[in-house]
């Protein structure tokens, strides 16, 4: 079995500006709106920075911010050691798009290979974690708005 690149997307309307989620979502050094994910250590500012996530103490997430474009409210990002899930190779792209004055898309789409696990065990591992991350993202500015 050769390997190759599963993608993984989701997306979910928020009923926040798009300028609101992209201000949130575009600090990569701050993910306090996903909830209790570890303790965060950055290195460096911008493209090119590293993000350590401590998940646990040993063996925390080194993510690494590929390209930061404010213009089209995105940015790409990957894994470059300790991701708790079965895949390797992990890349990203988050994006966020004007829907109205009032409600944005936030899309997340990844691309990795399954790693001791099947493809669609994989795909459906990091669904879900998408899923958990944009239903966070939601319930965060619910709470900040309420």
């Amino acid at each position: 079995q050769g390997i190759h690149i599963i993608t993984v997307s989701r997306d979910r309307t928020i009923c926040v500006p798009a300028s609101e989620v992209w201000r949130l979502l575009r600090e990569f050094s701050d993910i306090s709106w996903a909830g209790e994910m570890g303790r965060v250590e950055c290195e460096g500012s911008g493209v090119g920075m590293i993000r350590r996530i401590f998940v646990t103490e040993e063996s925390p997430a080194e993510e690494r911010l590929d390209a930061l474009d404010d213009n089209n409210m995105s940015f790409d990002y990957s894994v470059l050691r300790g991701l708790p899930m079965p895949v390797k190779n992990y890349t990203a792209k988050v994006s966020v798009s004007h829907l109205d004055s009032s409600k944005s898309l936030v899309a997340w789409n990844g691309s990795m290979d399954a790693d001791g696990v099947t493809d669609k065990e994989a795909e459906a591992i990091v669904g879900g974690f998408y899923d958990m991350l944009l239903e966070k993202l939601e319930s965060y500015f619910m709470a900040s708005s309420s």
